[in-house]
């Protein structure tokens, strides 16, 4: 089997993320159960938890009756308070914890590792290639190459004098130091795989969660593949994976069992020629280096606002975000947003409309003069007319902040002549020139390209696809909750040990 034998790819994951940045803000000791919950639903479960049987969207009531003790911390919730100083029944749920937790986390991985692709908000792939081949030189001749303590292989017993075998036992020991490191600065777990490609090493990633890293050397990946389900490799969960039951077959093995040309006619060249590989666990794609926002999204789906001042309450609510995004973004990754687009759609019209302005520039008074650049745009837009059913703000086209020098001599260098122009208002028809706008309202289950997703979309898709699982039911008048916990964390466990057929039989995490 044509597995690439020269590269080392890991892929890095978060053990329940969202749960995890609670427990860490609120000082909740690691063995104790803990949701993370909106409204009077749930949406993310520790793994104490799950041991007593609760599970993502249970009722906040349920998790009571099948786990008394567990701790429920509500998602933060953005209102806006009225005159007499009272909430507005109006409500939004925020991101912002998780993301501000996930810069952290990106920032320290990208300190280590040079070539980062951010798959999600808690997730990254890591070509270690490179690190490894300088580590190799040196490690040729060590009799007491090991593998880290925390690491499952699958399979037979790595064998360190065979070239790929030792180059994953040195990928394996650089991501358990990354793992460590993340524990130990940060607070979080997580699980890692390490394998020769990109979907390989997600794979093993979920194997032995939580707080575990998985091998998978060349010699284990046939077995691995005949009796794994297609369905748990990326990109054959969507239209595709339908098409491909639609053939009777369950795992990757059955798949293979078809010849490249029956493929091809049932499903086009490009698409057979990447099922074809990827069943037998090829997989060629790189890790592109992507660990930086693309874009920032603030966004509502409305019951259908009827006029200005829903839409102008809204408005404050969605800017105070961003807003509030942005200026952690520009503190991290020392960068300023030069577009902002607003995105609208009227009740009455079966397509979103997007406007792109030029963001206001430096951190003074900022918000209000959005604001105002915002709400003076929408009101002279013919095509802006209630009912309003969906609004949103983009801040996009990032730029690097010069250094200080750079920025003082900009200032001093004149301006050509003829040079000043008035700001330049730019309207797209629709939101199929708008990928991520079109991509939230569309939900998770659109059917991306198998090899060019990760193009088509900014690098906060997933992240936004999060977030609108979590606003469904924002139409819900809800106020903040306020949850507690025991404070201190546990020392370090041993971790869980886990097993390739027992993987095969659970459901992903």
């Amino acid at each position: 089997m044509a597995i690439c034998e020269d590269r080392v790819i890991a892929h890095v994951d978060l053990d329940a993320f969202y749960a995890q940045v609670e427990m860490v803000r609120l000082g909740v000791d690691e063995d104790a159960p803990l949701c993370v919950q909106q409204w009077e639903g749930v949406i993310a479960v520790n793994y104490p938890a799950r041991k007593r049987g609760v599970t993502r969207f249970d009722k906040a009531g349920e998790v009571k009756k099948k786990c008394p003790e567990c701790i429920l911390v509500h998602v933060e919730v953005l209102t806006e308070e009225r005159e007499d100083g009272k909430e507005q029944p109006k409500a939004k749920v925020s991101l912002a914890r998780y993301r501000e937790a996930s810069a952290r986390i990106f920032k320290l991985i990208l300190r280590e590792i040079e070539r980062v692709e951010r798959a999600s908000i808690d997730e990254a792939y890591l070509d270690l290639t490179d690190m490894v081949k300088k580590r190799r030189v040196i490690r040729d001749n060590d009799e007491n190459l090991g593998r880290a303590s925390d690491c499952i292989v699958l399979g037979e017993e790595l064998d360190p004098s065979r070239k790929d075998d030792l180059s994953l036992i040195i990928g394996s020991e650089i991501t358990s130091d990354l793992r460590r490191m993340i524990r130990e600065e940060l607070g979080y777990t997580c699980s890692a795989g390490v394998a020769h490609n990109k979907t390989l090493a997600k794979l093993a990633s979920a194997m032995n969660k939580p707080n575990c890293q998985t091998l998978v050397p060349n010699s284990c990946v046939q077995g691995l593949m005949e009796k794994l389900p297609f369905r748990k490799i990326r990109q054959l969960g969507g239209k595709l994976g339908v098409e491909l039951e639609a053939l009777g077959v369950e795992t990757a093995g059955q798949v293979q069992c078809y010849k490249l040309e029956e493929l091809s006619r049932r499903f086009g060249q490009k698409n057979a020629h990447f099922v074809f590989d990827i069943v037998r666990g090829i997989d060629r794609s790189e890790v592109v280096p992507r660990s930086k926002p693309k874009s920032m999204l603030a966004a509502k789906s409305l019951p259908g606002e009827q006029d200005w001042d829903g839409v102008n309450r809204w408005l404050r609510m969605l800017a105070s975000e961003l807003h509030d995004r942005m200026l952690f973004d520009e503190e991290v990754n020392v960068r300023e947003a030069r577009n902002l687009v607003i995105s609208f759609k009227s009740g009455s019209v079966p397509r979103t409309t997007s406007k792109t302005l030029p963001m206001p520039r430096g951190q003074s008074n900022r918000l209000a003069r959005m604001l105002e650049e915002i709400q003076s745009l929408l009101r002279i837009t013919p095509s802006f007319s209630f009912p309003i059913a969906f609004l949103g703000l983009t801040a996009t086209n990032f730029e690097e902040k010069p250094a200080d020098n750079e920025s003082i001599n900009k200032f001093l260098k004149p301006s050509a002549p003829g040079n000043h122009q008035a700001p330049i208002v730019k309207e797209q028809a629709s939101e199929n020139e708008n990928p991520g706008i079109k991509k939230w309202l569309q939900g998770p289950n659109a059917t991306p390209d198998p090899e060019n997703q990760a193009d088509e979309l900014s690098q906060e898709t997933a992240d936004f696809l999060l977030a609108k699982k979590l606003q469904r039911d924002d139409d819900i008048a809800a106020s903040r909750l306020y949850s507690t916990g025991k404070s201190g964390r546990a020392p370090l466990k041993k971790p869980r040990r886990g097993t390739m057929d027992s993987f095969l039989q659970k459901a992903p995490d």
